[in-house]
């Protein structure tokens, strides 16, 4: 006959690992929390880049549209290179900056899902207490 664990060293036990799964939990929420705002600051970063690129082709643009206006063909060709490699540059910065933001936001998704996952074991840790708690025998009453 084997017996039983007594109620309380059960509860304790499952208490215990309640309060380490929600110690995980917050831990995980902490170093997310952490890590959304250095990633939210370099997305930001990444997008400045893109416009001050964007608005050195504007400026190159500018510079062509004036060149063609004086009618002199050296500042032309000069400008025209200009405004080719501002494009360039802002066509090969915006490609790798849009690939640097997706891997930061694919990154957060799966800290996120690392988050969704913990919050389950912290829920089913603390079900097992309640259930535990709903289930145990009522304390013996004491007798006047």
């Amino acid at each position: 006959m084997t017996a039983e664990p007594a109620p309380d060293t059960d509860l304790a036990t499952l208490t215990a690992a309640r309060e380490a799964e929600q110690r995980r939990l917050e831990e995980l929420m902490a170093i997310g929390s952490a890590e959304g705002i250095i990633a939210g600051r370099r997305i930001g970063d990444l997008a400045d880049q893109q416009k001050a690129a964007w608005r050195r082709v504007s400026a190159a643009r500018g510079q062509l549209t004036k060149a063609c206006k004086a009618g002199n063909a050296e500042k032309i060709t000069a400008a025209r290179r200009r405004l080719d490699t501002a494009y360039a540059e802002a066509d090969r910065l915006a490609e790798d900056n849009i690939t640097q933001m997706l891997r930061l936001n694919r990154a957060r998704i799966e800290d996120l899902d690392r988050v969704f996952e913990q919050m389950g074991r912290t829920w089913d840790a603390s079900a097992a207490v309640v259930q535990t708690l709903t289930q145990a025998p009522p304390p013996p009453q004491a007798t006047p």
